[in-house]
């Protein structure tokens, strides 16, 4: 349903390593999509067209999904900033592929999917930011840690005292706090 798809922000294509080429799928979000139209142009070389779109500190691990690909890894992820454009502001995207064989075990194909999570991303931006703040008001602290009670789980625990680190390691709060 193409509600869905515009609702989730999913793009979906899938990649032939051999021909270099992508084949994209046609909904809301991959219609209007400037990525897109590069990777249908003609003569286009796929992932090398993307290059100069993914910011500087993104391409390596942008070039990595493709080399794992190509070294038979059967699925692949990364979160890959790309850069702004007149229109466009930088965004983060998700970018997860799982590569699909033929009966002899020969790579086929390989079915991207990614999710725009800037937003995602800036919310952990804020808060280290937040987090660092704190953490330089308050030089005395033993420890810090970040918990989700309704799981019971450490989520992060940062310390400059190793026996503060050692508590956190069992990776639950029940045993933080017993402790």
């Amino acid at each position: 349903d193409e509600a869905a798809v515009e609702e989730t922000h999913l793009s979906a294509w899938e990649y032939y390593p051999k021909e270099r080429r992508v084949v994209m799928a046609d909904n809301p979000v991959t219609r209007n999509n400037r990525l897109v139209k590069l990777c249908l142009e003609e003569g286009a070389r796929f992932p090398e067209v993307i290059y100069p779109t993914v910011r500087d500190d993104s391409l390596a691990d942008f070039q990595r999904i493709f080399r794992l690909i190509d070294e038979g890894k059967a699925s692949v992820s990364a979160d890959i900033w790309f850069k702004a454009t007149a229109k466009n502001p930088e965004h983060c995207e998700r970018i997860s592929y799982t590569s699909l064989y033929d009966e002899n075990g020969n790579l086929v194909k390989a079915v991207g999917i990614s999710q725009d999570i800037t937003n995602e991303k800036m919310a952990e931006r804020k808060y280290e930011q937040a987090f660092a703040r704190l953490e330089e008001s308050r030089p005395n602290t033993l420890g810090s840690f970040r918990m989700d009670l309704s799981e019971n789980r450490v989520l992060e625990s940062r310390s400059t005292h190793k026996n503060v680190l050692l508590l956190a390691q069992e990776g639950t709060v029940d045993a933080l706090f017993s402790s």
